[in-house]
Formats: C-alpha cells, structure tokens, sequence
C-alpha cells in the first residue's frame, strides 16, 4: 500500500493512523509521530499499542513530553 493510501485510510481507521506514526518514527519526524499517534487514539483500543515504549520506530519521541502522557494516558509502564 502506497504512502497516500495508507494516510487516506488512517482519517477512517485508527489502526492505520498507527501504521503512518510508525512510518514517521522511522523518518525521524516528532512532530508527525505525535500527531498521528494521537490520531490513532480515537478508538483508544489498548491492545494495539503495547509496544510503544520498546518499538525503535519511536525512539525519537520517547524523552518527549507529549509521548509519555499518551503513554501514560493508554496506561502503559514507561
């Protein structure tokens, strides 16, 4: 799945909206990270996101404030 395909799915399933985070993750992009986890937070389905604190796609956003509150708001062990 293209890029543009996977982001026009995202506004109509969170779990896609997870997949474009990781994505964003890996390209270094905060800002994006953050963004787009929040968007895949709209169902709040706690099982999609156990591996947040250990998936090297978000190292780049774990010291960030706005992580650790969604990671403190899924109550998830930092």
């Amino acid at each position: 799945m293209k890029f543009a395909q996977l982001k026009e799915k995202a506004y109509q399933d969170p779990y896609f909206a997870l997949q474009i985070a990781y994505q964003y993750g890996i390209a270094g992009e905060k800002n994006k990270v953050l963004e787009w986890l929040n968007q895949s937070l709209s169902d709040e389905d706690g099982d999609r996101f156990f591996s947040l604190n250990s998936a090297p796609e978000f190292d780049c956003v774990r010291s960030d404030p706005g992580f650790q509150r969604l990671v403190h708001r899924l109550g998830l062990s930092p």
